[in-house]
C-alpha cells in the first residue's frame, strides 16, 4: 500500500529477517494448497489443471502477479527474481521469503491437521501470549487453558463427523426410496452432505 499510496515512504522501507533467539531464527508461514472435491465429476481434468498450475513456470507468473507476496511452499521455487527486483528501493523484498538459517513455523504444527487448523483459526498462540502479557497469567496456566480449548474443539469435531456420517446414511436411504416429496428432501440432504465433505489434497513436488 505504501508503494501505491505513499511512494516516498515506500522508498525508505526494507524487509529484513527477525532476530535470532536461543531456538533459532523463526518466521511464521501459512501455506495454502489447492484441492479437489471428493465428489468432483472430472477428477482427471482437475488433477491435470493443478499439475499445470503447480509447475515452476506457472507458479512464477502467479508470484510475479502478486509482486512477490505469495511465497511458494517449495525450496526449489525460492530462486525467482521478483524479490530481488522489487522496488522501491530495489531488492527491498529480498528477505521476504525464508532464506539461510530462517526456520518457517506453521501455526498449529506438529498437532494433527484437524486440531492445528482450529488452533490457527482461533488464534490459540496469540491468546496464550495475551494471557501472559496482558492478564498476568503464568505460562503453565496459559498452556493449560489452551489445552482445554483444544480438547473441547476435538469433542465438537467428533460430533460433527458423527453428524456427517448420519447424513450420508440418510441420503443413501432416501435415494433408494425417493419419490414425491421425499425427492426434495433427498436433494436438500445431498446439498448439506456435499458442503461438509473434506477435499482430497493433491500433493505435488516441484
Amino acid at each position: 500500500m505504501a508503494k501505491r499510496d505513499q511512494p516516498k515512504i515506500a522508498e525508505q522501507l526494507w524487509t529484513f529477517p527477525p532476530p535470532k533467539g536461543p531456538k533459532g531464527r523463526h518466521v511464521s508461514g501459512r501455506y495454502r494448497y489447492w484441492g479437489i472435491w471428493n465428489f468432483s465429476p472430472n477428477k482427471a481434468a482437475a488433477k491435470s489443471l493443478l499439475l499445470h498450475l503447480s509447475g515452476k513456470d506457472a507458479v512464477e507468473k502467479l508470484v510475479v502477479a502478486s509482486q512477490g507476496f505469495d511465497i511458494p511452499p517449495f525450496d526449489g521455487m525460492a530462486d525467482f527474481k521478483v524479490w530481488e527486483q522489487a522496488e522501491p528501493p530495489k531488492g527491498t523484498l529480498y528477505n521476504f521469503p525464508a532464506r539461510g538459517d530462517v526456520i518457517v513455523s506453521v501455526a498449529g504444527h506438529p498437532a494433527p491437521a484437524r486440531i492445528g487448523v482450529q488452533m490457527y483459526a482461533q488464534g490459540i498462540m496469540c491468546k496464550m501470549i495475551a494471557q501472559c502479557t496482558q492478564q498476568g497469567r503464568s505460562i503453565d496456566d496459559a498452556s493449560a487453558s489452551s489445552k482445554a480449548t483444544c480438547e473441547s474443539d476435538r469433542g465438537r469435531n467428533r460430533r460433527h463427523r458423527l453428524r456427517r456420517h448420519r447424513i450420508a446414511n440418510g441420503c443413501g436411504a432416501l435415494r433408494r426410496h425417493a419419490g414425491g416429496g421425499r425427492m426434495a428432501l433427498a436433494s436438500k440432504c445431498q446439498w448439506e452432505f456435499s458442503s461438509v465433505i473434506p477435499v482430497s489434497v493433491l500433493a505435488i513436488k516441484p
